[in-house]
């Protein structure tokens, strides 16, 4: 969620900070992730231009906005943990975003590129990876808890269900070793 100054259009509140606000000199921006595929947002506006984003450029600024405002959380939150001498700015930093399945690549690449002005990845040692599906994320976070839950070549219905969409996806272990590494 978003809140904007209806006055001058400045970005007042994000997140939960948004949750229940009722002032008529703000608005507030939510559920707005499925208007960033282009082809829907054309879609639903020929059904409903007055409940929908009237163009692609307001859905990018609010997706930069949020992750910008996310991004900056992260910053001071590890800023305040990271122990010295490291600073956020030289420390090995590796964000990881995953993606509705039902995205087509030119989303993913708006996205990637929301991601990229929102300020994530601009220091050398810090990286930016985005592609894996909803689904393959919750897939891998489920396959911590409980140890041994799935088995090499297994097949997983994964069910990824939010306010707008939900997905569906069958998946296949082809690993049992995780694919992620500590950082130093």
């Amino acid at each position: 969620m978003l809140a904007y100054s209806r006055e001058n259009g400045e970005l007042t509140s994000w997140g939960f900070a948004c949750e229940g606000l009722k002032d008529p000199h703000t608005e507030v921006i939510d559920w707005f992730k499925e208007f960033l595929d282009e082809d829907l947002l054309k879609e639903l506006q020929e059904k409903d231009p007055v409940n929908v984003p009237a163009s692609i450029e307001d859905v990018e600024k609010w997706f930069v906005d949020y992750l910008t405002q996310l991004y900056q959380h992260i910053e001071l939150r590890m800023s305040l943990e990271l122990e010295i001498p490291k600073t956020w700015a030289n420390s090995c930093v590796e964000f990881i975003f995953s993606v509705p399945s039902t995205w087509p690549r030119l989303t993913v690449e708006r996205f990637g590129a929301t991601i990229t002005k929102a300020g994530y990845g601009q220091y050398a040692r810090h990286s930016v990876f985005v592609g894996s599906s909803e689904a393959e994320a919750q897939a891998i976070w489920a396959s911590f808890e409980p140890p041994g839950l799935f088995s090499q070549d297994e097949h997983i219905l994964v069910c990824g269900g939010t306010g707008c969409t939900t997905d569906l996806t069958v998946l296949r272990v082809a690993s049992l070793a995780p694919r992620f590494k500590q950082s130093t």
